[in-house]
């Protein structure tokens, strides 16, 4: 699907694990990137389920027919599986996938009042990483200048919130 984003992705395609329901989605410029983000996906699932896929389901698009994509298949034994053109219904669970992240997009967007731009910005998650639990330890450092050479380097507090 096609769209320009702020971050200059064009596209979207996502991969299904049936046997997982993994979906990830991955944001790319060119539809030949499809290829790289496949082999991201078969490692992420392999290493999820300790299974490998067997598998593999696709319309007749350019970007999964490809001499390069084909022999990756084989060599990973993952049997590539096209519907028949014009049949959209052979390949359900991911038209159907395609069409809930659309109009969960959409509506986010509309919710939001942004221009159709932040698309691929829409669902990436917010780095919380620096967030702490309530009541934890924390340490502040004491700075150079407010200690002698043997002094503690930090003071143990109690984590009580973030400022406002």
């Amino acid at each position: 699907m096609q769209f320009d984003s702020f971050s200059g992705k064009m596209y979207f395609v996502s991969f299904i694990d049936d046997f997982s329901h993994c979906c990830p989605v991955y944001f790319i410029r060119q539809n030949s990137e499809v290829f790289e983000k496949f082999k991201e996906f078969n490692v992420l699932t392999t290493n999820q389920t300790g299974l490998r896929i067997g598998i593999f389901r696709t319309d007749n698009g350019r970007e999964y027919l490809s001499n390069e994509f084909e022999k990756y298949l084989k060599s990973k034994l993952i049997h590539h599986e096209l519907t028949v053109p014009y049949t959209p219904e052979q390949n359900g669970v991911a038209k159907q996938r395609n069409r809930m992240l659309m109009e969960s997009a959409r509506s986010m967007r509309a919710h939001a009042g942004e221009s159709s731009k932040y698309w691929a910005e829409a669902d990436r998650k917010p780095d919380v990483s620096h967030f702490r639990v309530f009541a934890c330890l924390a340490y502040s450092h004491v700075p150079d200048v407010y200690r002698q050479k043997l002094n503690k380097k930090a003071h143990k507090f109690i984590f009580v919130g973030y400022s406002t």
